[in-house]
């Protein structure tokens, strides 16, 4: 049980430390990007989470259960998993940008923030590796490197907002 606190602790942890820090990053965009700007890439926000949705499939479940079922497989059940969310991020991006085209009249800047944007939908399906982290109790290892992604990332983000780049 104490295994299983400590590995449940990593994982609320990480989610909170992120929570924090995207609001404070958030408020920063929204005061540097200016209502317009901010608004264009919320607008192109609202259709990656969209699209996000349609990208995870209900696989979690699926996956998590066929790790526990088959435990001498796991590295092809998190394999097959990845390969087929990519295809379909794949799937999704492609259909995403021609949805913001098709809708918007061709608006040249939303297309290209679309386009960016998605590419978080192809990254978001190796998400799929932290189910056998988390199925070995091992979270600790994925929550690590994954806040200091994204305090890298937001470190960055910093830079650019700050620098007006």
């Amino acid at each position: 049980m104490n295994k299983f606190l400590k590995n449940t602790s990593w994982i609320v942890f990480g989610q909170i430390f992120q929570m924090i820090l995207s609001f404070f990053i958030g408020l920063l965009s929204v005061r540097y990007l200016g209502p317009t700007n901010y608004g264009s890439i919320t607008y192109i926000s609202s259709y990656v989470s969209f699209f996000s949705s349609i990208c995870l499939m209900g696989l979690d479940t699926v996956v998590i259960n066929k790790l526990v079922y088959y435990q001498e497989r796991d590295g092809e059940v998190i394999a097959s998993a990845v390969l087929l969310r990519s295809i379909v991020s794949i799937l999704c991006m492609f259909s995403l940008s021609l949805v913001v085209y098709c809708i918007d009249g061709g608006n040249k800047e939303l297309v290209i923030i679309a386009i960016i944007s998605s590419f978080e939908l192809l990254f978001k399906s190796f998400i799929t590796i932290t189910f056998w982290y988390q199925y070995k109790l091992m979270s600790k290892k994925v929550v690590i490197a994954d806040l200091l992604a994204f305090l890298l990332s937001s470190l960055y983000r910093l830079y650019l907002l700050m620098t007006s780049k």
